[in-house]
């Protein structure tokens, strides 16, 4: 069962995802649709899945869609570690300029849902995956 936490700035959460390993390596879901869906209260209907990988200590800017509508977010890392930050942008936020920062590790089952409006930026240590919606 996926355990999903509401970070400190509205429109963001950690969700972690179980790992079922033995000898041969280990099977981890890391997106589901219906947890975006119920976190974001609306579809999330992937438009773009994204693979990125850095050299260590490469800091990727701060990422964010122009699009009217945003773009929402499922990041992950597949292989070692990421330092994944996300940045309210929005002018009227009550959390706006605020960050929050959560290392995600491919063995510990955790992923970021980011919704529209916040801004994304990691320091990559391997590789990160990403899906966004379409709206």
């Amino acid at each position: 069962m996926s355990e999903v936490v509401s970070l400190d700035i509205a429109g963001a959460w950690l969700i972690t995802n179980p790992i079922h390993g033995d000898n041969r390596g280990f099977f981890r879901e890391w997106f589901k649709q219906e947890i975006a869906e119920r976190a974001l209260g609306r579809k999330f209907n992937v438009a773009q899945s994204n693979i990125s990988r850095s050299k260590k200590g490469v800091v990727r800017g701060i990422h964010y869609s122009q699009a009217p509508e945003g773009q929402a977010k499922w990041v992950t890392c597949s292989h070692g570690a990421i330092w994944d930050v996300v940045v309210d942008i929005r002018p009227n936020s009550p959390t706006f300029k605020k960050w929050i920062a959560q290392e995600l590790r491919a063995e510990d089952g955790r992923s970021v849902l980011i919704g529209e409006g916040l801004g994304h930026r990691s320091e990559e240590h391997t590789s990160e995956l990403q899906s966004h919606s379409d709206l």
